[in-house]
């Protein structure tokens, strides 16, 4: 294999942006649409088959940092972490992606009694979910308990 000319060598290094890592240039790029989608959402909870207007997989992409979570760079680590609301456990966003369907509902209808079989107009099972946290109440972080109280007229059971 032949070595490149030193010259030509600097000459790319000299290219704005230009890596001779790969691996980095990728990781980048996801970091980079997902700062854009928490800049647009407010939120770093990607739908696991979410891709962005051009086609990029960053739901994907977002499953795969967690899952490199222990052999991940420290440096990524860190960046990752100073997106406000990113996580590591895909269930807490689950949660709070639940919990926000849930005060938009309220805040339209003045109530929490969600209908079980209620989905919103993007499909999400937000019936489904206020179901299942009625049945886990017991279960329940203190936190996510109070959480759901504050909102009006949240009740543990369903009145028919």
């Amino acid at each position: 294999m032949e070595m490149m000319d030193r010259n030509r060598r600097r000459r790319l290094e000299t290219l704005p942006g230009w890596r001779w890592d790969r691996q980095s240039v990728r990781w980048e790029i996801g970091f980079f649409h997902l700062k854009r989608f928490f800049d647009r959402e407010g939120h770093c909870q990607v739908p696991q088959k979410y891709k962005s207007e051009d086609g990029y997989g960053l739901g994907e992409w977002v499953l795969s940092q967690r899952k490199k979570q222990e052999s991940m760079k420290p440096s990524r680590r860190k960046l990752l972490e100073c997106i406000r609301g990113w996580t590591w456990n895909r269930f807490y966003d689950q949660w709070e992606e639940g919990f926000s369907k849930l005060k938009q509902f309220s805040n339209c209808a003045g109530h929490c009694r969600v209908p079980r079989n209620y989905e919103t107009d993007e499909g999400y099972k937000l019936g489904l979910w206020v179901n299942n946290q009625r049945g886990r109440m017991a279960a329940l972080e203190p936190g996510r308990a109070r959480r759901l109280e504050a909102l009006p007229r949240w009740a543990w059971k369903m009145r028919k």
